[in-house]
């Protein structure tokens, strides 16, 4: 049974030398390799020291390389932290100013076109705004500092004819004339294409200012808010036409906006 068992060895191909083998049989029917140059013949012992000092230099290796990149990941870290403090500590507007809309939490910390203006408030009420020099704004239904105060925007929303105000909800009683004299009402209706009109004109004055890079504009076209409602509203506007007709009124109260005044050269 021996030689048999010795030629089914023989041909397997990974126990080509005796030294890597534990079969007697093997071990004495296959000769050792001869080694390519003369000098000492490499041992079992030899080549297990040789195998176990290749392995010792890998795991070296991936040990010192592992160690690399948790010291780049954790120097990145670092950084990232540093800079969030440095952020969080500038105030928005950077001239101490606060300005009064409620910007969302992701924004705190955003450069915006409000960083570096100053800040110029109507006050709370028609009195305080008149006494600041302030004007009523019929395409912002708000009170604005005069800086702020757009008179070419103004016509434009007055050419669509639409932007007649009343008094009452079914939009019967309009109220003569408009202008600044709806700036001492508390509130006052207007119709569904007067929305979508003031909407459409607000983004447009917006897009000019954006473009432009002008020095100062008003604090309702820099709020995000705003602007999420007048594109929902314009969503919205043909589904509301459907079901409810033409005459869906809108309830406009007067406000009182700010104004935001950049010292920069805009040309820069």
């Amino acid at each position: 049974m021996a030689p048999n068992r010795h030629l089914e060895i023989q041909y397997q191909p990974f126990l080509k030398y005796a030294e890597f083998s534990d079969d007697p049989i093997l071990v004495e029917a296959s000769p050792r390799p001869q080694p390519e140059q003369p000098g000492l013949t490499k041992t079992p012992c030899c080549q297990r020291r040789i195998l176990s000092m290749h392995i010792v230099s890998y795991i070296v290796v991936v040990i010192t390389t592992s160690l690399f990149w948790v010291l780049v990941m954790l120097s990145h870290t670092s950084s990232n932290d540093a800079a969030a403090a440095c952020a969080s500590s500038s105030t928005i507007g950077g001239t101490g100013n606060t300005s009064p809309l409620a910007i969302p939490d992701k924004a705190q910390h955003r450069v915006n076109i409000t960083t570096g203006a100053t800040y110029l408030t109507c006050g709370n009420s028609t009195q305080e705004a008149r006494s600041h020099g302030c004007q009523y704004d019929v395409l912002l239904n708000n009170w604005v500092p005069a800086p702020c105060y757009d008179a070419d925007f103004v016509a434009e929303y007055e050419e669509d004819g639409s932007s007649a105000a009343y008094r009452d909800e079914a939009l019967t009683q309009r109220i003569e004339p408009g202008g600044e004299a709806l700036g001492e009402l508390e509130f006052y209706y207007t119709s569904r294409r007067d929305h979508v009109n003031h909407c459409a004109v607000m983004w447009r004055k917006q897009f000019a200012q954006l473009f432009e890079r002008r020095a100062a504009f008003d604090s309702v076209i820099a709020d995000p808010f705003h602007t999420e409602h007048c594109s929902q509203y314009l969503l919205d506007a043909p589904e509301r036409a459907v079901k409810g007709g033409e005459v869906v009124p809108t309830k406009t109260f007067v406000g009182f906006a700010g104004c935001w005044v950049r010292h920069e050269d805009k040309t820069k």
